[in-house]
């Protein structure tokens, strides 16, 4: 539930054909759409844009939406601006700066800092899993990093909740003792337990606590201060509280979790739940396009096609879901969702575009979101729609999952 990857998958292939092309962390209903060269898409200027997405966006408001909104149009940061509420209860308003809940956004970072030690001469893709740890099963001892990295290893989905604090050993066994879906390499099923188990080879690798790793090596260089788990203090920033649109009540952050917990759950850690803002993972965009923190030959491995998906014409790199066309270039994408939050970063590598938006109140309405921001930003005659959020009676019928 937190990725929701089947309809990330399917909502990108229909945007990203249309526009640029379909979606990462989704499968794809292919819709058609006349060509449109992604070199020769219509110059609109600054301006144009920024009340177009002003209109939209205030509209959206108004109907419910919470969250922060970011695009960047041909190299160029054209739009960062918040909207609802980060705390409802308390009826303190979403900022910029305010930091939410990025789930399953957090494995690209992880990804990268295994390629950080990659390059550093501390590892390989084709490292097996009992090279990190003892007692590993035989049916799963030969595992590699890369099979882990594209969700092709085999190993379980699930493992138990997010905020349910284990030791390391515990969830070692867990994973272990779990039967393997299918024969490593072989089939892309998405399973977080896998990227919980990269950053357990991080620190084992590193000598260090997975996130001052991250912190050091990946999100300090790229100029991610706002980024993290438990190194942030909390106490000076708004934190976005999530709302569950089910039945309106307030959710709460998972800082208030991690705290009870006594910290952040292997469940979660490296796979989900790191907080960030929109500013800082657009940093992040930047710092890929730009090599700054891995090097170019790295960089190409990171956002390489290497998986196909499962029912689906795109493919899973390490931590990102990619498409590729004539008409669309490269793009590459990532969705992050516990139900409560949602964000997406969708980048346009061969343009240097991207949108990167953030809710404290996910909803099938506020997901579909994606659609208007690029539709807005290839089509200068486009009238986008207002996303509506669920009533009463579609919560109803979302009882039991939407």
């Amino acid at each position: 539930m937190r990725y929701n990857l089947l309809w990330a998958m399917r909502l990108a292939v229909f945007t990203g054909l249309i526009l640029l092309e379909s979606t990462n962390m989704a499968h794809a209903d292919v819709a058609k759409a006349s060509p449109v060269e992604i070199e020769k898409y219509p110059d609109q200027t600054q301006e144009k844009l920024v009340a177009s997405y002003d209109s939209l966006m205030k509209k959206n408001e108004e109907n419910g939406f919470s969250g922060v909104v970011l695009v960047e149009d041909r190299g160029k940061l054209i739009y960062n601006k918040a909207f609802g509420y980060a705390d409802k209860k308390k009826e303190i308003k979403n900022t910029p700066e305010a930091l939410f809940d990025i789930g399953s956004i957090t494995k690209q970072f992880t990804a990268a800092a295994i390629l950080k030690l990659m390059e550093n001469g501390k590892l390989s893709m084709n490292d097996p899993l009992s090279k990190f740890f003892d007692g590993v099963p035989a049916d799963k001892k030969n595992i590699t990093l890369h099979q882990l990295l594209t969700h092709t290893s085999g190993i379980s989905k699930y493992t138990g909740d997010d905020y349910e604090y284990l030791s390391s050993e515990d969830f070692l066994k867990q994973v272990f003792k779990r039967k393997l879906k299918a024969k490593p390499g072989k089939k892309h099923i998405y399973a977080n337990a896998g990227y919980s188990l990269l950053a357990m080879i991080v620190e084992r690798v590193s000598g260090q606590f997975y996130e001052t790793f991250l912190y050091e090596n990946i999100l300090h260089p790229a100029g991610l201060e706002n980024t993290g788990y438990m190194r942030l203090d909390y106490s000076q920033y708004v934190v976005a509280q999530g709302r569950n649109y089910r039945n309106n009540k307030q959710w709460g952050s998972n800082v208030e979790r991690w705290t009870e917990a006594g910290g952040v759950s292997w469940h979660l850690k490296g796979n989900g739940g790191i907080l960030s803002t929109t500013l800082d993972m657009y940093k992040w965009h930047r710092a890929i396009q730009t090599a700054k923190v891995l090097k170019p030959e790295t960089i190409k491995l990171y956002q390489a096609p290497h998986v196909l998906m499962p029912d689906s014409t795109q493919h899973y790199a390490y931590g990102w879901g990619i498409s590729n066309s004539a008409n669309s270039g490269k793009v590459v994408r990532h969705d992050g969702s516990n139900g409560i939050f949602f964000a997406i970063v969708r980048r346009y590598v061969d343009t240097n575009t991207a949108i990167i938006y953030m809710t404290n109140e996910a909803s099938p309405g506020a997901n579909k979101l994606i659609k208007e921001l690029v539709y807005i930003l290839r089509f200068p005659d486009y009238e986008p729609e207002i996303i509506q959020n669920p009533t009463r009676f579609d919560r109803l019928k979302c009882k039991v999952s939407c």
